[in-house]
């Protein structure tokens, strides 16, 4: 009697620590991130290979994984049963007793513990797995191979749509990774990264913190002759620039230097200066830079 019951012990330990084995390398897997599967699919050791082989296949990985969890908790189930029914006089206890003992086990270790271990630690639970995962994805075959089949009966009334998913966008923080680790890699260069990390940071800004503040601002008076513009302008560079006037309080326009002056010819257009001048953008401070940056592509403009 009591071998037999360390034996059950020992048989439902096995099914339970199985149990969470699956249920953690299935949340390992599919947590991983983008950047983790790239540099995987780059790697030269056998195991990354295989990681990224069972993520090319994930109705695959599902359907072993609902077999090991299913079929341990099933065992795990009659052996509390079995044991419940010598010790309970009522069929009906003996039930609620195995229940009892079999969902905590199930709930507490094979499903949260597990899964949340996996998922704080992906990559190093994946790779400690996956090899243990490959096997036993080879030996249920036959069985994967039926539910496979029953399933792809059971969807076809619902078309693609239910075995396709959509392509999921990079986010900013795969990106970022991203750029990390091609720059760890030499790929790209400390500038280059420096600069697109600067791009995300930019786009999380509003005008008022990227605007030019007035005293810095380079703007001409609307009353300046023709030539005393083309000469502001080529002294400074700028290929536009605010036409104000009396004050910076009142823009009347912005000036592109290609409208002022005939390159060619090196001559001053003979327009009013008025007939020129590009209507100016305003926006608030508080505007995000992102909307900003999507105002300027829809009214084609390049200043605000």
């Amino acid at each position: 009697m009591i071998e037999q019951l360390w034996i059950g012990i020992v048989l439902a330990a096995a099914c339970v620590l199985v149990s969470a084995f699956c249920s953690g390398t299935e949340v390992a897997l599919f947590s991983l991130r983008r950047v983790d599967r790239e540099q995987l699919a780059h790697s030269t050791s056998a195991t990354d290979r295989m990681i990224v082989g069972m993520l090319e296949r994930p109705r695959r990985l599902i359907a072993t994984v609902l077999i090991g969890n299913e079929a341990c908790a099933a065992l795990l189930g009659v052996i509390a049963l079995g044991f419940a029914c010598r010790e309970c006089a009522s069929p009906v206890t003996a039930f609620f007793v195995a229940l009892g003992i079999t969902l905590p086990l199930v709930v507490l270790i094979s499903e949260v513990t597990a899964k949340t271990l996996a998922a704080k630690a992906p990559l190093p639970w994946a790779r400690a797995c996956t090899p243990m995962l490959a096997l036993f994805t080879f030996l249920v075959t036959p069985v994967r191979v039926v539910i496979a089949g029953i399933t792809e009966v059971l969807l076809r009334p619902l078309g693609d749509a239910a075995r396709t998913r959509p392509a999921r966008d990079l986010s900013e923080e795969e990106f970022r990774h991203l750029i990390d680790a091609g720059s760890s890699q030499g790929q790209i260069d400390a500038r280059e990264r420096r600069l697109i990390h600067r791009v995300f940071e930019f786009s999380d800004k509003n005008v008022g913190q990227v605007m030019t503040p007035r005293e810095r601002i380079f703007a001409l008076s609307y009353d300046l002759p023709a030539q005393r513009l083309v000469k502001e302008l080529a002294s400074r560079g700028f290929s536009r620039v605010p036409i104000y006037q009396k004050s910076l309080d009142n823009i009347r326009g912005i000036l592109n230097a290609k409208d002022l002056v005939r390159t060619a010819a090196g001559q001053v257009l003979g327009r009013p200066l008025g007939e020129l001048l590009h209507e100016p953008l305003f926006v608030p401070r508080t505007t995000p830079v992102k909307r900003l940056f999507l105002t300027f592509k829809q009214k084609k403009v390049h200043m605000a």
